[in-house]
């Protein structure tokens, strides 16, 4: 995607699906118990995995050599140095989450509830949450688009064409997410309720429709972090939100039950913005009202990062 060949991504992925699909059907008709099914569908992922592996390398490779020459030593270093953090603060993220998943319904019982309620707003949480969760597919449409730029352009050494490009970003994303609003706190809870029959859901739709607008701009802000070369930093950010949501599960929930939840899900939304601001600011030396409107800065100690990236690649 970063040299504009749209064809070889689609169909390495088009071969991983077909892959995933054919393989998670065979593993299943040999499952006999629960616990088989989820090995079944593990093992068909893996299996994918590799096949969509092996199909960019087949696609890539020839192409490559014949453009660029006899691959440099140490090419795929650094490859691995930036796919790596990212790859693993997405490992890290989903092990938290896990023990969100674990922990929460029994912070709730020790606030009072009996365990099938318990479990039922927990339910309610995840409907609520997948109904406003529209918005961020266009939003990570938009993130791998502006990763790919913003890494060509951090090459490049070019400032003013990546403030350009940032401050484009985040006024389609400010659109994006505005919209969604709106739609949300007039027909979220009767669209929740239409999907679900839940109305305690339905009563979350107003709480998570502006948690899904603080995630939307943290995900633009950690695609930018990954085009600009901060993977590891960008990381550790999102690291700490889920580690605020946990204490907030931990401390919060056994006294004041979902809100508490609630409350740690928007503290850790804040304290991700808040250093995605912070450190996409310090690297590009953009003001905050220059990401909401097309303007013209001088150079900064950005200079520095294009530096160090013009010397890596």
């Amino acid at each position: 995607m970063a040299t504009k060949q749209i064809e070889k991504p689609f169909l390495s992925e088009l071969t991983e699906q077909v892959v995933r699909f054919i393989s998670v059907y065979l593993f299943l008709k040999r499952a006999t118990s629960i616990v088989g099914a989820v090995e079944a569908i593990i093992y068909g992922m893996a299996v994918s995995e590799l096949f969509g592996g092996m199909a960019l390398h087949l696609l890539y490779h020839k192409a490559f050599t014949e453009k660029c020459g006899k691959i440099k030593k140490g090419f795929y270093k650094e490859i691995l140095n930036t796919a790596i953090p990212v790859n693993a603060s997405g490992i890290a993220s989903a092990l938290l989450r896990t023990m969100i998943s674990s922990w929460l319904p029994t912070g709730l019982v020790m606030f009072g509830l009996v365990r099938r309620e318990a479990l039922r707003q927990v339910g309610a949480l995840t409907m609520a949450s997948s109904v406003t969760m529209f918005p961020m597919v266009f939003v990570g449409a938009v993130g791998n688009v502006l990763m790919q730029r913003l890494n060509g352009l951090a090459v490049k050494g070019a400032c003013a064409d990546i403030h350009c490009i940032l401050s484009r970003a985040v006024r389609s994303v400010m659109c994006i997410t505005f919209s969604a609003l709106c739609f949300y706190l007039l027909w979220g809870r009767k669209l929740c309720f239409f999907i679900y029959q839940n109305e305690t859901a339905a009563e979350l739709i107003p709480s998570f429709a502006f948690l899904s607008g603080l995630t939307c701009f943290s995900m633009l802000l950690h695609s930018a972090q990954n085009g600009l070369g901060l993977q590891v930093k960008s990381a550790v950010s999102e690291l700490g939100a889920m580690l605020i949501c946990c204490a907030a599960d931990l401390w919060l929930v056994p006294y004041l039950g979902i809100k508490g939840h609630i409350i740690g899900m928007f503290l850790s939304e804040i304290y991700d913005l808040t250093e995605s601001v912070i450190r996409v600011k310090k690297c590009t030396g953009i003001r905050l009202w220059g990401l909401f409107k097309k303007g013209k800065n001088g150079k900064n100690s950005f200079d520095k990062m294009t530096e160090k990236i013009r010397l890596t690649a």
